[in-house]
């Protein structure tokens, strides 16, 4: 996971959403807030496609790889997720922070599970129900990666070699542990073994396109450089000059990086470089790539 950084929605959009929250809101009590919630949000299409086609285009760029799921950062994101339920959080139904895009195992996993801290404690609470009452307070324990950054939570593990969440703050008592562990633990981010493994091959693929990116920049002529091209790429194009060949093939690995799942990996890769030699090597070799 990682700290999504917001887009601005059109006028238009923003004023569609602010109406349909205000119909929520001014249901009588909270019971009806709820219901009114789900109705409105079940014809959201039908009451105003071209807002929501816009809110899901800017919702899949929002993330450092476009259309992937902003929880588990594999599969494709499909579906708008409401960090606060709005089974629980009525009022935050049509509120366009609330929203990210999910893929549907981490949308059925978080469903409108959600749990709180109590006011001014490290004691958790956990809301239940479809909603009979409105929320002491909106002191989330899962990280909301919409106001919060997930790597000062927690960190992936590519030193130790398990790929897995731990959170950074070992105080299981402290608040920080416990968004971490609250996260971790609901969206199965350790316990799908598919997940880890996945993770793995992300971090052998980035170093290997690291590593191409490095020695397309020392290679001293066509020879040397015709030996690092893969075979899905065009061949090479001995009518230009070396440079630009150079730049075209250093510019495709760049975008492998830049594209490839588990972006929480490549900016783990830059985080713990002093703890992976490989990594530290390749990054002194092209201290640039630090940036990316």
């Amino acid at each position: 996971m990682l700290y999504l950084t917001s887009k601005t929605l059109s006028n238009e959009t923003t004023q569609h959403l602010q109406e349909q929250q205000q119909d929520v809101n001014g249901q009588s009590t909270f019971e009806k807030q709820v219901k009114r919630a789900e109705s409105l949000w079940g014809n959201k299409k039908q009451n105003g496609k071209k807002a929501f086609d816009e809110i899901e285009t800017k919702l899949k760029k929002l993330g450092k790889v476009q259309g992937i799921c902003n929880y588990c950062e594999h599969n494709r994101s499909e579906q708008i997720e409401h960090i606060y339920p709005k089974s629980l959080f009525p009022n935050k139904t049509f509120v366009w922070e609330n929203y990210l895009h999910v893929c549907g195992q981490c949308n059925k996993l978080k469903s409108n599970k959600c749990k709180i801290f109590y006011p001014n404690s490290t004691t958790e609470q956990e809301l239940k129900g479809l909603g009979v009452l409105p929320s002491p307070n909106e002191d989330l324990v899962i990280i909301n990666a919409r106001t919060e950054n997930p790597l000062e939570f927690m960190i992936l593990d590519l030193a130790g070699k398990t790929f897995r969440f731990v959170p950074i703050n070992d105080d299981i008592n402290s608040r920080e542990y416990k968004k971490a562990h609250y996260t971790i633990d609901l969206l199965h981010l350790n316990l799908d073994d598919d997940l880890v493994r996945y993770r793995r091959l992300a971090t052998e693929n980035l170093l290997l396109y690291f590593e191409k990116c490095v020695q397309i920049r020392e290679t001293q002529n066509f020879e040397e450089l015709e030996k690092l091209v893969d075979n899905d790429f065009l061949p090479l194009d001995k009518s230009q000059t070396l440079l630009s060949e150079q730049n075209r093939f250093f510019h495709e690995f760049k975008k492998k990086i830049q594209t490839s799942p588990h972006p929480t990996v490549w900016e783990e890769m830059k985080r713990q470089r002093e703890f992976l030699p490989k990594t530290k090597i390749l990054f002194e070799a092209l201290p640039e790539a630090l940036k990316w």
